[in-house]
């Protein structure tokens, strides 16, 4: 009986630093990699005009 409690209060423990180092280890890099894919495919330099590219000054809307 008092085996059994022994072996479950270290599973406990055990599943807790694994959950901990999946939540801080394994999440961040992934969320990371999938990121950066989503910003690569939904960002585009083709709407970027590099030729004419100048300060532009625009001027305040009246009211």
């Amino acid at each position: 009986m008092k085996r059994d409690n022994i072996s479950k209060k270290v599973l406990h423990i055990l599943g807790g630093i694994l959950f901990t180092a999946v939540g801080c280890v394994v999440i961040p890099e992934i969320m990371r990699k999938c990121s950066n894919k989503i910003y690569k495919k939904t960002n585009s330099a083709r709407d970027i005009d590099f030729i004419n590219i100048e300060p532009k000054i625009k001027e305040k809307e009246e009211q």
